[in-house]
């Protein structure tokens, strides 16, 4: 993924709450499930969410917040009732931000008629900024021809910009050469929101006698402004890769999966159907991939099934589940001695034989035939980078080292699936990664070598619904699925389905 697209998500990761249920088929339905767990949720207390800050509190004199969000400059709040610092950057026609448009603003390169800045020599008024070249006052720094600018993300893409920080009188920066300072209208401060504007008398203007008036000099009278400064909120915002909708109030189930039940808090042991076997914990994205291969159209008999990876049993216990109501039996196998032993836990009563064996050994295991198996599920041992949401420790554990190995494993894992599958059997290849070493281009291999046929997971409706149009590209790409935690709300999951070729030289 690019750096947008893992941002992305990543601020999808963290804002996703609790955990998916899948109801087995049979055992109990997604609405009796989700009813289940609103009464747990009825019973349990739910976290409160923060109130909204509140929007009318008067802003204390002194603690005015910057227009539009952006922090004042060099991190100081302005003086009270101070105006604008000399040099500050204004659009032209517009008022400096966050006062409102005075009437005789001025356009770029006219002096302003009323409240203009002092002529050369006349001592500048309280709190106003000193002239361009003249010494600081009360001991500020000397100002400087760099410009506050607002943030580009924040300017429109055509027009004006407008400054969005005013500097503190006592720290204001020089304008550019050129550019005259523009003062308030008629020495008026400009208000700012949520703060009264300080009294005037404390801070007399000069008079307007003492000040040139342009006409006097030869220059034309200014037109007044006409146009405003264009709202923030109207800026358009950078393209970024779609987030999964958040779930309806209204409903538990899930987007994709049809037996998945969000729990959005809470110990999922206190849910009555997860401590009684009707349901159990399972990734939304890990339910759709068993689903898909479970109801893929298949031409003749349909009666044996097999899970070449089964621990710790979450796909094991919902294909279990889908055969029951198929008169289909299923055979999961496990190499590791424990992990079998939660196999056999998570597929009590179900129609599921459970091997300690390696799934390599096809053709070798009396109860691993080659050509006996009508479907066949491969969720190999992989990185697991398309989990690191719920395993984050994971990526201070992985090397790029470790791909090759687990890469030649994979290979051998979905060829020896291949050689289970009758001719015309299913074969799902599933990782819980999206690296393309572990998924597309180990199945185009493994497709070359074998002539397996990709099949479209769109054949069934609701992977159809999460892959969306099919992608240009190699057969496999076109066919396969992969599931982002950032636009699905699931882990990284990829999923291909393949058909073992009817003729072995075809």
């Amino acid at each position: 993924m690019g750096d947008s697209e893992t941002a992305a998500a990543l601020a999808a990761d963290n804002a996703r709450p609790g955990v998916d249920l899948a109801a087995r088929p049979g055992r109990i339905t997604p609405d009796e499930l989700a009813a289940e767990v609103q009464a747990e949720l009825g019973r349990t207390p739910r976290h409160p969410k923060s109130p909204p800050p509140p929007t009318d509190a008067p802003t204390p004199v002194g603690d005015a917040p910057p227009a539009d969000g952006a922090p004042p400059a060099d991190g100081a709040a302005p003086a009270d009732g101070a105006p604008p610092a000399d040099g500050a950057a204004v659009a032209d026609g517009s008022a400096p931000a966050g006062s409102a448009t005075p009437a005789d603003a001025v356009s770029d390169g006219a002096a302003p008629v009323d409240g203009a800045a002092p002529v050369d020599g006349a001592p500048p008024r309280d709190g106003a900024a000193p002239a361009e070249g003249a010494a600081p006052v009360d001991g500020s720094a000397p100002a400087t021809d760099e410009r506050t600018s607002a943030p580009t993300d924040r300017l429109p893409a055509d027009g004006p910009s407008t400054a969005s920080t005013a500097a503190p009188a006592d720290a204001s920066t020089a304008e550019s050469p050129g550019t005259p300072a523009v003062a308030p209208a008629d020495g008026a401060v400009p208000a700012s929101a949520g703060q009264p504007t300080p009294a005037t008398a404390e801070q007399p203007a000069p008079a307007a006698a003492e000040q040139p008036s342009p006409a006097a000099a030869g220059q034309p009278a200014p037109a007044a402004a006409e146009q405003p400064a264009p709202a923030a909120a109207e800026q358009p915002s950078p393209a970024t890769p779609s987030a999964p909708a958040p779930a309806d109030d209204d409903t538990l189930l899930g987007r994709w999966s049809p037996v998945a039940v969000k729990l959005p808090e809470g110990a999922p042991g206190d849910v009555k159907a997860i401590a009684d076997g009707r349901a159990h914990v399972q990734d939304e994205g890990s339910q759709l991939c068993a689903w898909t291969l479970a109801t893929a159209p298949l031409t003749g008999p349909d009666t044996t099934w097999l899970d070449l990876c089964a621990g710790p049993g979450g796909k094991a216990g919902l294909l279990g589940s889908i055969a029951a109501q198929k008169d289909a039996h299923l055979t999961a196998v496990e190499v590791t001695e424990h992990r079998a032993e939660l196999v056999e836990k998570a597929v009590t009563d179900l129609p599921v034989t459970v091997l300690n064996a390696d799934g390599r050994d096809v053709g070798t295991h009396p109860d691993l035939p080659e050509n006996g198996f009508d479907r066949v599920l491969v969720d190999a041992p992989c990185t697991g980078l398309g989990a690191l949401r719920r395993r984050p420790e994971a990526r201070w554990r992985r090397e790029p080292s470790d791909v090759p190995a687990l890469a030649k494993l994979q290979r051998e894992l979905l060829l020896a699936a291949i050689r289970a599958a009758r001719p015309g059997g299913l074969v799902a290849y599933v990782t819980c990664s999206p690296h393309l070493a572990e998924t597309r281009v180990l199945v185009a291999d493994v497709c070359r070598r074998t002539n397996a046929e990709p099949i479209d997971v769109r054949m069934v409706p609701e992977a159809a619904r999460a892959a969306g149009p099919a992608p240009k590209g190699s057969p496999v790409s076109a066919a396969a699925l992969q599931l982002w935690p950032h636009r699905h709300g699931t882990d990284a999951m990829f999923l291909c389905l393949l058909r073992k070729p009817t003729n072995p030289h075809d």
